[in-house]
This record gives structure tokens, sequence and C-alpha cells, in this order.
């Protein structure tokens, strides 16, 4: 059991899966839902505060967001019809593919300034 200030989380048998006891809530518990697939606005946010916090490439961009998609796919439900999961995956890393050619587009994203900052 891991304590923090606000509650106890209780690892379930499920590992993508944690039980929170509020104690202002004297013992009801709730199962934590998995986070969704992100979808474009969602990418359009984690791009833009990795862009704002590092140097990157549009490469490394997309390094960053598909890890995102791929962390959000396995909290997914293990039984998620396998067909709608990889079209959702493959929707979501075109999102993805879009966000970082609009960043290039905008000049928000350099490759060959970057290249040269690190020559």
């Amino acid at each position: 059991m891991i304590r923090t200030r606000t509650a106890e989380v209780k690892p379930s048998l499920h590992r993508d899966h944690a039980t929170l006891v509020c104690p202002a809530r004297l013992g009801q518990a709730r199962a934590m839902s998995p986070d969704p697939l992100p979808d474009e606005a969602a990418l359009r946010a984690a791009a833009l505060a990795h862009v704002a916090r590092y140097a990157t490439t549009r490469a490394g961009l997309l390094r960053v967001l598909h890890r995102r998609i791929d962390r959000a796919a396995a909290a997914l439900p293990p039984d998620a019809d396998h067909a709608d999961t990889r079209a959702a995956i493959a929707a979501a890393r075109a999102a993805a593919a879009r966000v970082a050619d609009a960043l290039v587009e905008k000049a928000i994203i350099d490759d060959a300034a970057f290249a040269t900052r690190r020559a």
C-alpha cells in the first residue's frame, strides 16, 4: 500500500489499475479508469509543452508523442476489441504526424537549426 497525503493507493490484481481510497469517503473505493488514447488536441498540447522545455527535431517529437500513445494503449482494458484498438492507435499516430508537421510548418521546429546548434 502506498500512502499519499490525500489517499491510499492499493494495487489491484490488474497491473494498470489501482484502487483509490479517500479518507473523506470513509472506506468507499473506486477504480481508476485508464486514460483513453490522446486526441489531436491533447497531442498538440503535449507537443507544445515538450517543445517549450526541450530543443527537438520532428523525429524526436514524434518519438515522444508515439510513446504517449503507446502508454495510453497499454493502459486500455485487456478485453478491448483489438481491431478497434489498432485502428485508434493508427489514427492517433496520424494525428501525431499532423501535429509535428504543423509545428514544422510554423517554424516552431526547425531540424536544420537544431543540427547547427548541436554541431
